[in-house]
């Protein structure tokens, strides 16, 4: 394809994943679905994808993280693209919070901004994009709905917010997965994303492949699970390890892994992306944690209590 590469994101333009395409040198045209952006590079009619892939408050995007395990065997995370997130509650010109009824948005945003859907009492409905609920709310003409979105998705459907930072947790971020059919090169500094299959369900086998990678002194970032899908209790687990494929050390890693008798897909070794710290939260773990002095202590108790 001649010119300038063709790049698909999860759409309709004004989402979050939308925004993640500024910078990036490529004709940007939104897509229905990860699966028709996976498809669509897969064959060659698109050139890149971009993909939700994590998001710093709920997790993993799932329906995209499996996309990319189980519905392609050939494509590679290129870059990985870190877009800040906040919410506006916003509704047709002339509205009020006191007329508000329902709100129309995507789970995530839903999830992510309880509070203020909480304090207002409103109904929940859902829909494919935090823009998409914007075009349900200016279409319908409703003043009793309001959309949780973007300010870009907001301005382009011709709503007004009501309030803005709505969000729960402010300085959420989303980790955007740019996807190609070429591996990039090493950067000098990158991450690797892999999935781990277990062909055995012999006890310690999860922890002799992670040993693999602590033996030679290759850090995991993060470790993830999604259902195989193929019996209930059956996992694959998706792992970032730092460094790239072409990096000996890394590749020793991962080829142990494999002699143990697990099944090692690459998705990808790209420029790794800083952490992102949230605002506005002092949580540094989750309540009830206790460190090793604490233990005995906490068993006692709990056990005493036992019924």
């Amino acid at each position: 394809m001649g010119g300038r590469p063709r790049l698909l994101y999860l759409g309709p333009p004004g989402s979050f994943t939308h925004a993640g395409t500024t910078g990036i040198e490529a004709d940007a045209e939104p897509a229905r679905d990860a699966r028709e952006i996976v498809s669509a590079v897969l064959s060659g009619t698109a050139d890149l994808g971009l993909l939700p892939l994590e998001n710093s408050v709920e997790g993993d995007v799932a329906h995209t993280l499996d996309e990319l395990v189980f519905g392609s065997s050939s494509l590679y995370l290129r870059r990985e693209v870190v877009v800040p997130v906040t919410f506006v509650l916003a509704a047709l010109p002339g509205a009020s919070e006191s007329a508000l009824t329902r709100v129309v948005s995507h789970p995530h945003a839903v999830a992510q901004c309880r509070r203020v859907v909480a304090e207002l009492g409103l109904d929940v409905e859902l829909t494919t994009s935090t823009s998409q609920a914007c075009a349900d709310v200016a279409a319908r003409g409703d003043a009793g709905t309001a959309a949780l979105a973007s300010q870009v998705a907001v301005d382009l459907h011709g709503l007004v917010a009501l309030r803005t930072a709505v969000e729960d947790v402010p300085g959420a971020a989303t980790r955007m997965a740019l996807i190609g059919r070429e591996l990039a090169a090493p950067s000098g500094r990158d991450v690797t994303l892999a999935v781990l299959t277990p062909d055995t369900n012999r006890t310690g086998i999860l922890a002799d492949a992670l040993r693999c990678f602590a033996d030679r002194g290759v850090a995991l970032s993060r470790i993830s699970s999604r259902p195989l899908k193929a019996q209930l209790g059956t996992y694959v687990f998706v792992v970032a390890a730092a460094g790239h494929v072409a990096d000996e050390v890394v590749s020793e890693a991962f080829e142990a892994v494999a002699r143990l008798g697990v099944l090692v897909k690459v998705l990808g070794s790209c420029p790794e992306t800083a952490p992102v710290e949230l605002l506005g939260t002092d949580d540094t773990q989750p309540p009830g944690s206790v460190d090793g002095d604490g233990w005995s202590a906490w068993r006692a108790t709990a056990l005493a209590g036992a019924r």
